[in-house]
């Protein structure tokens, strides 16, 4: 289950652009061509990560030239065919459109302004459902430590239930709601990723980020096995070994992308003075010297080296793309696609230049929103995720002390067996792995950054919550060794 969460969220972030931006390609096209047949030719024509994006009107495109399909037929066919999260409800109402005389790039052109305004409005509701999930997680988060407490006290005082049953059954049901919740924040908070899928990304960020999934289920692997099969004392190493080091492995790669928010906080007035310059000079490196008189913060360096590139005659929209994966952005990377494929195309650059200005204003007022609530949910889930584990700490402290007592007594008044300490200390480290894996997915689906960002989240929470759960339960093991010693008294007291 976390496999296929963590390889569809990649799916629908990091390898490949998003529907929004190839309808924000589709809407250029039209307005350089609004005939059909040259429409669709261009689309036909487009390489690179959008051509895939486009696979649906690509493959009615084939149908019209090489089986002489109708317009209409060949879209409703290519449609019919086409995956949901393809454009395939677009290429529906082209293939009406056609049979009702409207034009295709009307059409598209409609259709992309109704997707700025309705993305705005679902993202907005979105971020409100995903902030009330982020309390219901704070909630189940507290009240599963106190419901494990009062079962395990019920089942050695009260229950004759098997403690063992108790705990799996309390176990799988704390698992059942953080999964739906994570999967509910799945569903709802939509995709993306700040890191792009370029193939020019450097070296130690490509690794990391080929590898982030395979070192998260690693480190949750090694902590699960540890508490449920190693002994206590290596279970309690290997619970705080595992997330120290999956911090060690992705620090470095995720504070070389600590820069990616403020490049893409210049991309609005970036692309639109580089696309209106360019559509008056049309001399790349004459662009280039004009648009680096300005400063563009962040961006500035990966500038420096597009202009370096151009001059010694490398093509100029090779260079853009080789930028766009060297500063790891994915809007970057979003916008220089669409700018060069447009362009390709023969879109005017005044007139992709504004619609590029605005799609990436929408992007990161929609990134900022997401932030927000991605911060309150972290400002929640750290220090409950550690009071939860400092609850833990001292309930398996406390456990060992009411399990000595309860066999006193049970010598006088006959009770359900209780569950040996060890078993406890292990099903209470199993729940801090859960917690914190459950809470690091949800955190990264609210703000939606990136595989790498995922397994540093999880080191952290998991490292901090561990080291909660140590000390407490060692602190208060040491204050209470002093009652054992009066407990075995008492024993000698007690008739056999």
């Amino acid at each position: 289950m976390l496999s296929k969460l963590l390889r569809r969220s990649r799916e629908r972030g990091e390898e490949g652009l998003g529907r929004e931006a190839a309808l924000l390609y589709l809407s250029a096209l039209a307005s350089a061509n609004p005939d059909d047949n040259m429409f669709l030719a261009a689309v036909a024509e487009t390489e690179g990560p959008l051509s895939g994006r486009l696979l649906v009107l690509r493959k009615a495109v084939r149908l019209v030239r090489g089986w002489s399909y109708p317009t209409a037929s060949a879209l409703s066919a290519a449609a019919k065919t086409a995956p949901r999260e393809e454009l395939r409800e677009l290429a529906e109402k082209m293939s009406k459109a056609v049979n009702i005389g409207m034009r295709v790039s009307s059409l598209v052109s409609t259709e992309y302004e109704k997707m700025r305004e309705h993305a705005q409005i679902n993202f907005e509701r979105a971020m409100e459902r995903v902030k009330t999930m982020g309390d219901v997680f704070s909630t189940i988060l507290s009240s599963s430590s106190f419901l494990l407490i009062s079962f395990m006290i019920a089942s050695i005082i009260f229950s004759g239930i098997d403690p063992y049953t108790i705990l799996a059954l309390i176990m799988g049901g704390v698992a059942a709601g953080l999964g739906g919740i994570v999967y509910y924040i799945y569903r709802i908070s939509g995709s993306g990723s700040v890191l792009n899928p370029s193939p020019y990304r450097p070296l130690t960020i490509y690794l990391a980020s080929r590898t982030a999934n395979i070192g998260l289920i690693a480190a949750l692997s090694a902590a699960l096995a540890a508490s449920a099969l190693a002994p206590l004392s290596i279970a309690r190493v290997v619970l705080a070994a595992a997330p120290a080091a999956l911090i060690a492995a992705y620090t470095v790669p995720a504070l070389r992308l600590r820069k990616i928010p403020a490049i893409d906080e210049q991309l609005p007035f970036f692309m639109k003075s580089l696309a209106e310059t360019l559509g008056s000079v049309q001399v790349p490196e004459k662009v280039l010297e004009i648009i680096r008189l300005n400063d563009y913060g962040a961006l500035k360096k990966y500038l420096e080296r597009l202009y370096l590139r151009v001059k010694s005659g490398v093509d100029f929209f090779l260079s853009l793309r080789v930028m766009a994966g060297e500063s790891c952005s994915g809007l970057l990377y979003e916008a220089v696609e669409v700018f060069v494929e447009s362009l390709k195309r023969g879109v005017p650059a005044g007139s992709l230049g504004r619609r590029l200005y605005d799609y990436l204003a929408d992007r990161i007022a929609m990134r900022r929103r997401r932030q927000q609530v991605s911060s309150y949910v972290r400002g929640i889930l750290f220090p409950t995720s550690c009071a939860v584990a400092a609850i833990l700490g001292l309930m398996d402290s406390l456990y060992i002390l009411l399990a000595s007592y309860s066999s006193l007594a049970s010598t006088i008044l006959p009770l359900s067996p209780a569950a040996p300490p060890e078993a406890v200390s292990r099903a209470s480290m199993a729940m801090i792995v859960m917690f914190s894996s459950a809470g690091s997915l949800a955190l990264h689906f609210a703000e939606r950054r990136s595989g790498i960002h995922l397994c540093l989240t999880f080191g952290m929470l998991l490292l901090a919550s561990a080291l909660t759960f140590l000390a407490v339960s060692m602190g208060t093991y040491a204050i209470l060794e002093s009652m054992t010693s009066y407990a075995r008294s008492l024993r000698e007291m007690v008739p056999t």
